[in-house]
């Protein structure tokens, strides 16, 4: 029986930790998939991390209706099955 992999939201994807945890994912050959990722106000960056996983959702969380698209998403449950959050 094949298992579907679980989806990832991660949140502060441009910091330290986020940063991170992608390299990590794409090293691993993890069966996690990222679902979602978020930055508060550093497309370029953000711009970057979606190169890793082009299939991911992008907030940039500084615009107002990004925020409340986040929140939506998240609020939903329905999505994710994981959340790091990796923010400030």
């Amino acid at each position: 029986m094949e298992v579907s992999p679980r989806r990832l939201v991660i949140l502060g994807a441009t910091g330290t930790v986020g940063s991170q945890a992608l390299q990590l994912l794409a090293q691993s050959k993890s069966p996690l998939q990222v679902v979602a990722i978020t930055a508060h106000s550093q497309a370029q960056e953000l711009q970057k991390r979606a190169e890793l996983q082009p299939t991911a959702k992008q907030y940039l969380t500084v615009s107002a209706e990004q925020r409340e698209a986040l929140l939506e998403f998240l609020s939903a449950g329905e999505g994710y099955d994981l959340c790091i959050n990796a923010m400030v």
